[in-house]
């Protein structure tokens, strides 16, 4: 698994003038051990959780353990049916990603505090917006917050 990321990371950065297709075949028997942090790289969340097999198996994920939760949201103008135009309706949001994680890791990775997560997250949306010019009629927000569950869904 770490060979296959490796590989990824490597050679997933390409110029913009690079196709945008990306073809990319498991070996037969990839089990969800290297599914669930390839799937995280995939959809860049900051964070990656890597199960064992005995973990895998558990009923109960990180049951009681607290998370910062994350969730960046975009406020648009409102999305109407081609045609139709109504001056009352606000903003619309829609939130682009929302992901977790131990809070205790912060503690032991500066990268993981609250603070800079929030900050780092914002900054990587607001830079794709500029990029397709849509930054003065889109706002990002990310909100933070902790929860503690009895089991968390990969």
């Amino acid at each position: 698994m770490l060979s296959l990321l490796s590989q990824i990371l490597a050679n997933g950065v390409s110029p913009p003038s690079a196709p945008t297709s990306i073809e990319l075949t498991l070996p037969e028997g990839t089990g969800p051990e290297a599914l669930i942090p390839l799937t995280a790289l995939l959809l860049e969340y900051p964070v990656a959780y890597m199960l064992t097999t005995a973990g895998l198996e558990s009923q109960a994920i990180l049951s009681g353990v607290a998370l910062d939760v994350y969730e960046c949201i975009v406020s648009h103008p409102p999305l109407l049916p081609k045609g139709k135009a109504n001056t009352e309706i606000g903003r619309g949001e829609t939130t682009l990603v929302k992901f977790s994680c131990p809070a205790h890791l912060a503690g032991s990775y500066p990268d993981l505090h609250p603070s800079r997560m929030v900050d780092k997250v914002k900054a990587r949306f607001e830079e794709r917006l500029c990029r397709l010019s849509l930054e003065e009629v889109m706002d990002v927000r990310v909100k933070h917050g902790v929860e503690t569950l009895d089991r968390v869904a990969l």
